[in-house]
């Protein structure tokens, strides 16, 4: 009963204003991706956007007119229209050429969500008071989830995913994390500790450069206590894929400057020293394993990766250019070797699943999508590779894939909003041929 009544809600939303409804659903539902309809298996993200997506259309046409950018930043990019298009025919040949049946729904459904609902989401933010309105979302939702994760590891227990729970149906992969390093691994209210990790990385940048290169409205003591929860949050998650993915952004930018000058440096240093006074063992173990993986029994090593590839080969060599269709790793090839379960790697999945293609598709979107963000901020060029390096570190959840869409499309949108004197369109009527 509460998840249709969640669907009335944005049902309402969308009724009153359908592109703060599609950026809703795009910002929240994302994060609850695991909660379904009532009685069902149907993600609630999916119904709810689809409306979305039908009421937009709907009154676009109603009025007969679209809304037509000048500048060519003001359109959706046809580079990501041609990876789009080129990824979804890869994972629809995959899929068309697999010896077992394939889950073509899934299939189906992941290219409507990771290539279809960016582009509606890129039609909503078409005003700095929508984009204003996304990054005050955005931030509010991660800035709770990260309170609410210091909360979760102090206790040792998760208590707003145990009432959600209670009151939803959910589906997909949703676990509270074991410890590691001592501590209870922190998820707050994603699905798992990884897409949690992911978000805080993403959201870290995301704001670093909100902040540091743009001047949106935001506020900025919101946004500075978001900066300093996000990289802590990333370690309560015990994602060793987090820690390197920090690291990238941050050890550039450190190079760059010099960050002695700064007083948030001296402040950063002193509660990193404070800390070390109470969790001494913890970031002994921490640095230790990252650098000796091999040695400690914490997570998986290269060792590991090398021989659970070993494993699976058999698999890939069925078909290595177009791979054996859509989930067929988790749904065959596991039932004969449960040692590539534990398999923390997109690339297990992409060469598997979808064979070289899919593999090569997935390096050209990250490439596009660093060509994009270089034509608008050269210095965030790295904000894909964060995703790239996350993804091929750490174990695919189906809902990290689309996230890079979303981030590069709110980034993009960002950029182009903060420039003023680019801000002129034109509305052009498109006339009905039935009266």
């Amino acid at each position: 009963m509460p998840s249709v009544l969640l669907f009335i809600y944005f049902c309402f939303v969308l009724l009153k204003d359908v592109k703060k409804g599609i950026i809703q659903i795009v910002v929240i539902l994302q994060i609850f991706i695991y909660l379904t309809l009532w009685n069902t298996s149907l993600r609630l993200i999916y119904p709810t956007s689809v409306l979305a997506i039908c009421i937009f259309v709907y009154r676009k046409c109603r009025k007969r007119r679209l809304v037509i950018y000048r500048s060519k930043k003001g359109k959706y990019p046809i580079s990501l229209i041609l990876i789009s298009v080129l990824t979804s025919i890869s994972y629809l040949i995959s899929n068309y050429l697999a010896l077992y049946p394939p889950d073509n729904m899934l299939t189906f459904a992941n290219i409507y969500f990771f290539f279809i609902l960016p582009v509606f989401l890129w039609y909503s933010l078409d005003s700095r008071k929508y984009m204003i309105y996304c990054l005050q979302l955005l931030s509010g939702c991660m800035l709770f989830a990260c309170v609410y994760s210091i909360i979760e590891v102090l206790f040792n227990k998760n208590i707003i995913q145990d009432v959600l729970l209670s009151l939803f149906d959910v589906h997909g992969y949703i676990a509270q994390g074991a410890e590691r390093y001592g501590f209870k691994r922190s998820n707050s209210i994603f699905s798992y500790y990884q897409p949690f990790a992911l978000y805080c990385c993403m959201c870290f940048y995301l704001y670093f450069f909100c902040s540091r290169y743009y001047n949106y409205p935001l506020n900025k003591n919101k946004v500075t206590k978001l900066l300093y929860f996000l990289p802590l949050c990333t370690i309560l998650t015990g994602t060793r894929a987090g820690y390197v993915a920090i690291l990238i952004g941050i050890l550039p930018y450190l190079l760059s400057v010099n960050i002695f000058r700064y007083k948030v440096f001296y402040r950063i240093v002193g509660v990193f020293l404070v800390s070390c006074l109470f969790f001494w063992k913890f970031y002994f173990t921490l640095i230790y394993s990252t650098l000796f993986a091999n040695k400690m029994d914490v997570g998986s090593s290269s060792g590991m990766r090398l021989e659970q590839w070993g494993s699976i080969l058999w698999a890939f060599e069925q078909n290595e250019l177009w791979g054996n269709g859509s989930s067929y790793l988790w749904n065959v090839a596991t039932q004969n070797n449960y040692e590539i379960l534990g398999a923390e790697s997109i690339w297990f999945s992409l060469l598997i699943d979808y064979g070289i293609m899919g593999g090569l598709m997935f390096i050209f979107l990250v490439l596009v999508c660093c060509f994009l963000i270089y034509k608008c901020q050269k210095t965030a060029v790295l904000f894909p590779v964060i995703y790239f390096v996350f993804l091929s570190l750490s174990a695919p959840i189906d809902e990290n894939i689309n996230i890079l869409m979303t981030f590069v499309v709110i980034f993009l949108r960002m950029d182009y909003w903060s420039r003023d004197s680019e801000l002129k369109w034109c509305n052009i009527v498109i006339s009905s041929t039935h009266r």
